[in-house]
C-alpha cells in the first residue's frame, strides 16, 4: 500500500521542487501536471537521466523541448513558448507527433535517426511551415536532436535546443532584394530599362513576391500602362496592358489606390480572376495581392503602381507592409534616376549650345573692343612721344597707356581662345631655332626679375634640329608661363631650360620657379577655363583665369603636350614637349612665316603688367600726378586731414586714387586685406576704401574682420570693385559696406562719395554717443529696480487702481505660466475670469479699498497646486501681490501622515510574511535528504539539517559555534580537516568547491560523499556565508565498482576462451609431433621436421604468453638504454619483410641520437605488430612511413618532470579506422580481422609495452585516408649502453665453470642441469633458497654463477638474489620464472630468463652474465 503520510507527501513535494526548478510558468505547470496519466508516469518515478535533462531545460534561457519514451511525450521550457505559440499549454505532456503534426513529415526522419542512439542530428536554418497560431506560417529554425541515454546506455528520449532564425533569414532575403533594386536603379538609363531591371530583381525573391506587375502613368494621363512584370505569364487574365485611373471597372483597384495614395489589399484571387496564380517560391499559389502606389520623384516625374502577390505563409503585418513600401520606393528611385539621367542629358545638350553661343559672343565682342582700343592707344602713344608735356600730365598718360595695353592683352587672349574653340584659328608653322628664340623671349623679363630680387636662369643649348612652330603662338606660350611664374614667386629664381628628350624625337621646354607651389588637388584642374586656385598667394589676384587654358590649347595645336609638377612651398615646373620634324603637321596648314606681331610689343605688355604687380612704386621716378584741384574739383580746406586707408592690389590704381585724394586727406595705401588689418591696428583711419578681389584676404573678409571688432565696427567702408551690376552692389551692401563704387568711376564721384560718408560717419558717431549716454542712464535705473525684484524668490505682480497688470517678475511668470508681455496693460479679471467670486478677488478688493493687507492659502484646482498669497496696498492707489507655490509642502505634510499610517500596517504584514517564509525554508531545509549546513565566512557552523546531524548521531548544539573541520563530520578522517580548512578559505574568497570524499562518520562508518560548498553573497557581491551540501554516493560507488568488476570478469571470460583455443591448437601440434617421433625407423629428415614443429610451436606459445603478460602489464622487462633512431634503422630490414614486397617502406629519422630506456625485444615486437596491422589495413599495397623525431613535453608532462619525448610514428595509406572504433582498438581480443587471422592481442601488447615504459600512444585516423599511430617514449638522460658483441663467445667449454642451479621442481631441476651439462657447464642442484645459501657458505669459490627459479616455497628467488648480492657482490645471479609479475613488479637489477626458454636463450643469457663478471 502506498505511503501517503504527511512526511511522504512532503518528501514528494520537495522532490518535485528540486526537479522542476525555477519560478517560471512551465515549472509551475509541470509541478501541477498529472504525469501519471502520460506514458512516462509520475515524476518521482522518472529515470535520473530524464530528471537531469528536465532540470537543465528549465534553468536554461535557450528554447528547449524534450521528448521522452516511445511516443516522445512533450516537455518544454519558458523560452520555448514563443516558438510553440498558440499551442501552449495544450502541448505539454502530449506525443510529439500530435504537437507538430503539420511538420511531422519533415522532422520524423531526423527524430528516428536520433532515437536509434548512434548519433544526434543538427539542422541549420531549416524551413518549417508551422501552424502555431491557427494558420500556416513560414519559419526557419536551427536545432539539434540529441539522444538522452538511460541508465543502461540505450536512448530514452530526445533533447532539442532551438534557435529561431526566421527574422534573420527573411531579413537577409529582403535586404538582398533591396540591394539588387538599388543596383538596378544606379544602372538604369531609361524608364523602360529601369522597370525591366526592377522586375528582374523582383523575380529573385519569389517567396515574398510570388508575382509582380509594374504599371506607369503618363503625366496628366487617365490610365496606367504595363511597364514590366515578373513571375507571371503575359497571357494570364490578371495581366492587362492598360488599367483605368478614373473608375473601378478594372480587375485591379488602382483607382482606389490612386485616390487614397495608399496600398489596397486584394483577396480571393482565384475567385476574382477564375484562374490560379503562379506559386512563386512555394508549393501553393498566393490567395492575396496588394496594389501599392509608386510615388513620382519631383514635379515632372512619373508615378505608377506595383501589383504583387503576397506570401501565402506570412501575415500582411506592419513589417511586410514596410518592406513592400521600400520596394515601391526603390522602384520609384530607379524610375526617377532614369528620368533624371534623360533630363541631365537634355540639359548637357542645351549647355553645349549655350557654350557655342558664348564662344561666338566672345569672338564678336573682342573684335568690337579692338577698334576703340586702337583709337585710345594710338593718340596716347603719339602724345607720350611729344616733347614739352608737363611731368604730371606725362604720368597720367603713362597710366592710361599701360592699362590700355593690359586691356588689349586681355582682349587678344579672349579672342584667341574664342577662335580656338570655334575652330577658326590658323597656325603658320616655320622651322625655328627654338633655344635662341625662347631665350630671347625669356630675357625680356630680366629687368622685372631684377627689381623683384629674383634670379633668371636661362639654359638653352642648341638642339639637333629646328622645331616647326607658329612664332606668334610660341610667344604667347612662353610669355604666359613666365608671367605666371613671376606672379607666384617671391624669392629664389625662375629658370627656362630647353633640351631634347633621350631619344632625340622631341624638344622639351621647362619653365621652373621656386614659388608658392600648387595644391596637389588642384593640378588636375589647372588647365581648365576660368579656373583659379582659391587662397593662392600671389603678387596680384587679378586675372581672367584662361591663361593656362590658352597655353594648353596652343601647345595642342603644335601636336605637343604640357604637364606640371608642383609641391607646396617649393615651386612648380611646367614642361612643354614639341615633336621634331614636320611629319606631325597638318597637310592643309601653311608652313611659312606669316606677318606676326612684334615680339617686343607683346613682351612689353606682359612686362608692364608684371612690373605693375611690384609694390615698390614702379613710377617713383615720375613726378606726382595731378590731384583734385588739377581735375577741376573744388575741395574744402582740410582741417585735421582725415585719414583714409586704401586697399587695392593694383599698383596703378593705388597710385591714382592716392594722388586724387591726397590734397584733402591723408592716404595710407596697402596691397591686400591682411596689410589693411595690420594698418588699422596700428592707426585707426576715418574711412576705408577697399577693392573687393585681393590676394591673401579679399574685401569681404576685411569687412567681416572690421565689423567683428567692437572697436572698429562703426568704421565706414566703401568698396571699389570691377564687379559691376546691381547684384554685385547688393552683395557688398548686404555684407555691411557703407557704400559701393563700381569701376570705372569718375574722380568727382569718388571724391563726393568719400566726403558724404565721412560726414555721415561723424553725425552717426555723435548720435551714437548721445544715445549711448541716455541708454546708460535708463539701463542703470532699470537694473536697479529689476535687481530689487529679482532678489525676491516669490512671485510678484503689481495692479493699478483698475486692476490692470503693471509689472510681473520672472518668478511670477514661471508660477502662473504666462509671459509678462502678454499680461501688462490687461485687466486681471479679463485674463483670469475664474478668479471672480473667489477668496482671491475678495482679498484684492479689500486691499484696494480698505488699504489693509491680506494673508491666506488657496488651492488652484486647474493646476492642482497650493499657493500662499500676501496682498498689500501700495502708495499710489495700487496693490502688490506676493505669492509662492506651497504644493510640495502640502504634499509632504499629507505624505507624512500617509506614511505613518502605512508604515505600521506594512511592518505588521512584513512580520507575518517573514515568519511564514522562514517556516517554509526551515521545512525544506530540515526535510532535505542531502547533508546541508550553514557556515559563516570563517567556517564556523551556524546551522545544520536533520540529515546531516543524523550522519554523526549528534544534536545541533554539539556542532554550532565550532569550525566545521573540527566537527565529527570530518575530524575522524585522517588528513581531511586540513583539506576542508583550505576549501573554506577558497569559498570565502568567492569560489565554489566540489569534490568526492571518503569520510569516516561516527554513525555510518566509511561513506562516500559528493561535497559541494558555495558562497552566499549580498547585493554588493560580498561573501556573507557559506553553504556546504553533501550527497551520499556510497551506493552509487558500489554500483560503479560492481559494474567495473563485471567488465573485468567479462574480459577474463574472453581471455580464458581465447587462450584455451590458441593453446589447444598449439598443444595439438606438439602432441601430434611427439606421437610421430615415437615411431621407429623414421628418416632423419622427418625426425628434424617433427622436432622443428615442436620447437616452433613452443615459440608461438611463448609469444602468446608474452602478449598476455604485456597486456596485463605484468611482463618483466629487460630495460636498457639504447638509441631509438639507430635501433629502428637496424631492424628496418625486418620491418620491410613484415610489410611485404608490394608496399613501399619509408624511414624518416629527424635527428639522432634519441636515447630511450625500454625492453628492446618488446620494442621490436611492438614495431612488428604495428607494421603488420598497417599491412593488413593496406591489403599489402600502399606506402608505410616510419618517422622518428624528438618532441617537447606538454605542460602536464613538464610538471611531472619529463624533459622530452621520442615520437615514433607509423603512418599508412590504408582504409582507416572508423571514429567509433578508435577508442577500442587497444582492448584485448578486439579485432576486425576474419576468424583465424588474429588473436586481438597485438595492439594490446603495444599498449602494455608503452604504458610499462612510461609513455603514451596516440591514434589519428580517417576513413579512406589511412592511419597514423604514434608511440611517445620518454627521453632518457642515462648514457647509451654499448653492446659487448660476441666477446662472450670467447668463453669456450673449458672456461664455462660451475653453475649453482636453484629449483624446487625436481623435474625442471633435472632438465636444467642436463641442459647445462650439454652446454659444457658443471652444475650443483639446490632445492630451495636456504639450501643454496648453505652451499655458498660452504664453498662459494667453486661457483661461477647462480641460476635460480623465482617462485619457491620459503625464500623466493628475488630474496635469494638480494642476499647473495649482500654476501657475494661479484657473483652473478640469473633469475628465471613463468610468473612474470614477480619480476615485473620489482626493480631487482638481475638478469632475467622467461619460461619457457630455448637452449639458445639460456646460453646467451649465461654468457652475457659471466662476461660482465669477467
Amino acid at each position: 500500500m502506498a505511503d501517503n503520510s504527511p512526511d511522504e507527501r512532503l518528501r514528494k513535494a520537495a522532490g518535485q521542487d528540486t526537479l522542476f526548478l525555477g519560478r517560471g510558468e512551465l515549472a509551475s505547470l509541470m509541478r501541477a501536471f498529472d504525469w501519471a496519466s502520460t506514458p512516462i508516469g509520475p515524476a518521482d518515478s522518472w529515470p535520473q537521466a530524464l530528471k537531469t535533462a528536465v532540470r537543465i531545460m528549465l534553468t536554461s534561457q535557450q528554447p528547449i523541448w524534450i521528448g521522452w519514451g516511445s511516443e516522445l511525450t512533450y516537455l518544454y521550457n519558458d523560452p520555448y513558448k514563443s516558438i510553440i505559440g498558440g499551442k501552449h499549454p495544450w502541448a505539454l505532456g502530449r506525443p510529439t507527433s500530435q504537437v507538430w503534426s503539420e511538420i511531422w513529415e519533415d522532422i520524423a526522419p531526423l527524430l528516428a535517426k536520433a532515437t536509434r542512439g548512434q548519433e544526434g542530428t543538427y539542422v541549420e536554418a531549416q524551413l518549417l511551415i508551422m501552424e502555431r497560431n491557427g494558420f500556416p506560417e513560414e519559419t526557419y529554425y536551427t536545432f539539434s536532436y540529441s539522444p538522452i541515454p538511460t541508465d543502461d546506455g540505450s536512448p530514452g528520449g530526445i533533447f532539442c535546443a532551438n534557435t529561431d532564425d526566421t527574422q534573420r533569414v527573411i531579413s537577409e532575403r529582403q535586404l538582398s532584394l533591396l540591394r539588387d533594386l538599388a543596383a538596378s536603379a544606379a544602372e538604369s538609363r531609361s524608364v523602360a530599362q529601369a522597370c525591366a531591371q526592377s522586375a528582374a530583381a523582383l523575380a529573385t525573391d519569389s517567396r515574398d513576391l510570388p508575382f509582380a506587375l509594374i504599371y506607369l502613368t503618363a503625366p496628366g494621363g487617365d490610365c496606367a500602362e504595363l511597364a514590366a512584370s515578373s513571375g507571371i505569364d503575359a497571357d494570364h487574365p490578371a495581366v492587362k496592358q492598360t488599367l483605368p485611373l478614373d473608375s473601378g471597372d478594372g480587375p485591379w483597384p488602382i483607382a482606389e489606390a490612386f485616390c487614397r495614395n495608399a496600398p489596397v489589399m486584394v483577396t480571393d484571387l482565384h475567385e476574382r480572376f477564375g484562374m490560379a496564380f503562379p506559386t512563386g517560391g512555394w508549393r501553393q499559389p498566393p490567395t492575396q495581392a496588394v496594389v501599392l502606389p509608386i510615388p513620382a520623384r519631383g514635379d515632372t516625374g512619373r508615378s505608377g503602381f506595383l501589383i504583387t502577390g503576397l506570401n501565402p505563409f506570412r501575415l500582411y503585418d506592419t513589417a511586410y507592409q514596410d518592406f513592400l513600401a521600400l520596394v515601391a520606393g526603390q522602384i520609384s528611385a530607379a524610375i526617377g534616376n532614369a528620368d533624371a539621367y534623360q533630363e541631365e542629358r537634355r540639359r548637357a545638350e542645351a549647355l553645349a549650345e549655350i557654350d557655342r553661343a558664348k564662344t561666338a559672343f566672345f569672338s564678336n565682342v573682342s573684335h568690337e573692343f579692338r577698334t576703340p582700343l586702337t583709337l585710345m592707344l594710338s593718340p596716347l602713344e603719339e602724345a607720350l612721344g611729344r616733347d614739352g608735356i608737363p611731368d604730371e600730365q606725362r604720368s597720367l598718360l603713362g597710366i592710361a597707356h599701360r592699362n590700355g595695353l593690359r586691356l588689349l592683352k586681355l582682349v587678344n587672349t579672349l579672342l584667341d581662345f574664342a577662335r580656338i574653340e570655334a575652330g577658326r584659328v590658323t597656325a603658320h608653322f616655320t622651322p625655328v631655332d627654338l633655344p635662341s628664340f625662347t631665350a630671347e623671349l625669356a630675357s625680356n623679363f630680366r629687368s622685372a626679375l631684377d627689381r623683384a630680387g629674383l634670379r633668371l636662369v636661362i639654359d638653352a643649348p642648341p638642339l639637333p634640329q629646328p622645331v616647326h612652330i607658329d612664332r606668334d603662338m610660341w610667344e604667347k606660350i612662353v610669355l604666359n608661363l613666365l608671367s605666371n611664374a613671376f606672379k607666384f614667386t617671391f624669392e629664389g629664381e625662375i629658370a627656362v631650360r630647353v633640351s631634347s628628350d633621350p631619344d632625340d624625337r622631341h624638344a622639351v621646354i621647362e619653365v621652373s620657379d621656386t614659388g608658392t607651389g600648387i595644391p596637389r588637388a588642384e593640378i588636375p584642374h589647372l588647365f581648365e577655363r576660368f579656373r583659379r586656385v582659391d587662397g593662392a598667394r600671389g603678387r596680384s589676384i587679378e586675372g581672367s583665369g584662361i591663361g593656362l587654358a590658352l597655353v594648353q590649347e596652343l601647345v595642342k595645336l603644335h601636336s605637343g603636350t604640357i604637364s606640371v609638377d608642383s609641391e607646396i612651398g617649393r615651386g612648380s615646373t611646367f614642361r612643354v614637349t614639341l615633336p621634331f620634324g614636320s611629319a606631325h603637321l597638318p597637310a592643309d596648314r601653311p608652313r611659312h612665316g606669316a606677318l606676326q606681331v612684334s615680339t617686343n610689343v607683346r613682351a612689353q605688355a606682359y612686362l608692364d603688367e608684371a612690373i605693375g604687380w611690384l609694390g615698390d612704386g614702379g613710377d617713383a621716378d615720375l613726378p606726382p600726378a595731378s590731384g583734385a584741384q588739377d581735375l577741376g574739383i573744388a575741395m574744402a580746406p582740410a582741417t585735421g586731414r582725415p585719414l583714409i586707408l586704401l586697399a587695392d592690389d593694383n599698383h596703378d590704381m593705388r597710385d591714382y586714387v592716392a594722388r586724387l585724394l591726397g590734397d584733402a586727406y591723408e592716404v595710407e595705401a596697402v596691397g591686400d586685406g591682411v596689410a589693411a588689418l595690420e594698418a588699422v591696428k596700428q592707426r585707426r583711419p576715418d574711412l576705408v576704401l577697399s577693392d573687393v578681389m585681393m590676394p591673401r584676404l579679399d574685401g569681404i573678409g576685411l569687412l567681416k574682420a572690421l565689423r567683428g571688432d567692437p572697436a572698429l565696427a562703426d568704421l565706414p567702408v566703401i568698396f571699389l570693385s570691377a564687379r559691376a551690376g546691381e547684384e554685385a552692389k547688393l552683395e557688398g551692401l548686404e555684407a555691411g559696406a557703407d557704400d559701393y563704387l563700381s569701376k570705372p568711376f569718375s574722380a568727382r564721384e569718388l571724391l563726393t562719395r568719400v566726403r558724404a560718408n565721412l560726414d555721415t560717419a561723424a553725425i552717426r558717431r555723435k548720435a551714437l554717443r548721445t544715445e549711448y549716454a541716455l541708454r546708460q542712464e535708463a539701463q542703470a535705473a532699470r537694473e536697479h529696480a529689476e535687481g530689487i525684484l529679482a532678489s525676491i524668490s516669490d512671485g510678484f505682480i503689481a495692479l493699478d487702481q483698475d486692476y490692470r497688470f503693471t509689472y510681473v517678475n520672472a518668478a511670477a511668470e514661471r508660477l502662473i505660466q504666462s509671459n509678462a508681455g502678454e499680461l501688462i496693460g490687461k485687466v486681471c479679471w479679463d485674463v483670469y475670469p475664474m478668479l471672480l467670486g473667489t477668496e482671491i478677488e475678495q482679498a484684492y478688493r479689500r486691499a484696494m479699498t480698505e488699504r489693509v493687507a491680506c494673508d491666506f492659502e488657496t488651492y488652484d484646482s486647474s493646476s492642482r497646486r497650493w499657493f500662499e498669497l500676501r496682498v498689500t496696498p501700495a502708495n499710489d492707489s495700487s496693490i502688490s501681490v506676493y505669492f509662492r507655490n506651497i504644493t510640495e509642502q502640502k504634499k509632504a505634510e499629507a505624505a507624512l501622515r500617509d506614511i505613518n499610517e502605512q508604515l505600521e500596517e506594512q511592518v505588521s504584514e512584513r512580520t507575518v510574511e517573514l515568519q511564514q517564509k522562514e517556516a517554509r525554508l526551515r521545512t525544506i531545509f530540515a526535510a532535505s535528504y542531502t547533508y546541508q549546513a550553514l557556515l559563516d565566512v570563517d567556517g564556523v557552523v551556524l546551522d545544520a539539517n536533520r540529515t546531516a546531524l543524523a550522519g554523526i548521531d549528534a544534536e545541533l548544539d554539539a556542532v554550532v559555534g565550532k569550525p566545521v573541520w573540527a566537527t565529527p563530520w570530518f575530524a575522524a578522517t585522517p588528513g581531511l580537516p586540513e583539506t576542508i580548512r583550505g576549501d573554506i578559505a577558497a569559498v570565502a574568497a568567492g569560489e565554489t568547491v566540489r569534490r568526492e570524499l571518503h569520510i569516516n562518520l561516527p554513525a555510518g562508518g566509511w561513506r562516500w560523499f559528493d561535497l559541494q560548498m558555495r558562497p552566499v553573497q549580498d547585493a554588493q557581491g560580498k561573501v556573507i556565508a557559506i553553504v556546504p551540501e553533501a550527497v551520499d554516493i556510497t551506493e552509487r560507488r558500489k554500483a560503479e565498482e560492481a559494474f567495473r568488476q563485471a567488465q573485468k570478469m567479462e574480459a577474463i571470460g574472453q581471455l580464458t576462451g581465447g587462450v584455451a583455443h590458441d593453446f589447444n591448437n598449439l598443444l595439438t601440434v606438439i602432441r601430434s609431433s611427439a606421437d610421430l617421433l615415437r615411431r621407429r625407423e623414421l628418416p632423419p629428415e622427418r625426425i628434424r621436421r617433427y622436432v622443428d614443429a615442436i620447437s616452433d610451436t613452443a615459440d608461438r606459445a611463448a609469444k602468446l604468453t608474452g602478449q598476455l603478460l604485456t597486456f596485463a602489464r605484468r611482463h618483466a622487462q629487460n630495460r636498457e638504454v639504447f638509441d631509438a633512431a639507430a635501433h629502428i634503422e637496424h631492424v628496418s630490414d625486418m620491418l620491410k619483410t613484415a610489410l611485404g614486397s608490394r608496399a613501399v617502406f619509408n624511414l624518416d629519422i629527424a635527428e639522432r641520437p634519441l636515447p630511450v630506456e625500454a625492453d628492446t625485444n618488446q620494442f621490436d615486437a611492438a614495431l612488428v605488430n604495428l607494421v603488420a596491422n598497417a599491412r593488413d589495413a593496406m591489403d599489402g599495397h600502399g606506402t608505410l612511413t616510419v618517422s622518428v623525431t624528438r618532441a617537447a613535453p606538454t605542460s602536464q608532462e613538464a610538471a611531472a618532470g619529463r624533459r622530452g619525448f621520442v615520437e615514433v610514428s607509423i603512418a599508412d595509406t590504408g582504409c582507416g579506422i572508423p571514429r567509433e572504433q578508435i577508442e577500442r582498438i587497444f582492448e584485448p581480443f578486439f579485432t576486425t580481422k576474419d576468424i583465424g587471422r588474429g588473436t586481438g592481442l597485438g595492439l594490446s601488447q603495444v599498449y602494455g609495452f608503452v604504458q610499462q615504459s612510461g609513455g603514451s600512444i596516440n591514434v589519428d585516423s580517417a576513413l579512406g585516408r589511412g592511419t597514423t599511430i604514434t608511440l611517445r617514449l620518454p627521453l632518457s638522460d642515462k648514457p647509451i649502453q654499448r653492446r659487448n658483441g660476441n666477446a662472450s663467445d670467447a668463453l669456450d667449454g673449458r672456461q664455462r665453470g660451475c653453475i649453482l642451479v636453484v629449483e624446487d621442481n625436481a623435474e625442471v631441476g633435472e632438465f636444467s642441469t642436463q641442459l647445462l651439462h650439454d652446454l659444457g657447464y658443471q652444475t650443483v642442484l639446490a632445492s630451495s633458497g636456504e639450501q643454496a645459501l648453505a652451499l655458498l657458505g660452504d664453498n662459494a669459490r667453486r661457483f661461477d654463477l647462480v641460476l635460480s627459479d623465482v617462485a619457491m616455497p620459503g625464500m623466493d628467488g628475488v630474496t635469494l638474489g638480494r642476499e647473495i648480492k649482500k654476501r657475494l657482490p661479484e657473483l652473478p645471479v640469473v633469475l628465471n620464472s613463468g610468473y612474470a609479475h614477480m619480476l615485473a613488479d620489482d626493480d631487482h637489477g638481475f638478469e632475467l630468463l622467461h619460461k619457457p626458454y630455448s637452449v639458445e636463450d639460456l646460453s646467451k643469457t649465461l654468457r652475457k652474465a659471466m662476461a660482465e663478471r669477467a
